[in-house]
């Protein structure tokens, strides 16, 4: 039919931020009604934003159309670098592009990357999330359980070696720039 577009039956790949599984997902699961294939991606315990992206494209064979939420959109961008012609349209959630910011900028980061893994290691990966979604979530909301909760419960599923993984493959990070510059397909992005 010609009307039809074969990138509309493309599976629809959700790439979740550090930390986060289907749980930052659920609201679009719960509401899925295309016939589209939706699944959330998975990273285990990789290092490297780039394997990351590798493992997805494995994971998920032929076209894709993918939304990547914080890091999940730095995997996106190292998707649309790695297979270009496996990728139908891209959503950018409040992701960045650029590499780690070199001078006293980066060692800020860094700093507050190790502070949170520190808290992690010795306390535990919950008390570690308490202290994260401070920075994450409006002040107004800190206090609304049903938002927090979940989060903090997302965020205790997870291993202390996942946290340390990603931590790495965030500051280390490559520079997405040229990919978006020279990228020729649809991409919508939301701060």
């Amino acid at each position: 039919h010609p009307e039809l577009n074969p990138d509309d039956a493309a599976s629809v790949v959700l790439l979740p931020g550090l930390m986060c599984d289907a749980t930052v997902w659920q609201g679009v699961i719960n509401r899925w009604t295309l016939p589209q294939p939706l699944v959330v991606a998975e990273y285990g315990f990789c290092d490297d934003l780039t394997e990351m992206a590798r493992r997805v494209l494995r994971a998920h064979p032929g076209r894709l159309n993918i939304a990547g939420h914080s890091m999940g959109g730095r995997v996106a961008l190292e998707m649309m670098k790695l297979a270009p012609d496996r990728i139908a349209r891209v959503a950018l959630l409040g992701t960045g592009f650029e590499s780690l910011p070199a001078g006293e900028a980066g060692q800020i980061e860094r700093a507050k990357r190790q502070h949170l893994m520190d808290v992690a290691r010795h306390s535990g990966v919950r008390v570690m999330a308490s202290d994260w979604v401070k920075g994450m979530v409006p002040a107004n909301r800190l206090d609304d359980r049903t938002l927090i909760d979940p989060i903090l419960e997302m965020f205790a599923m997870r291993s202390v070696d996942h946290f340390e993984a990603q931590i790495k493959a965030l500051l280390n990070r490559p520079n997405a720039t040229d990919t978006l510059k020279t990228w020729s397909g649809r991409v919508w992005v939301v701060a």
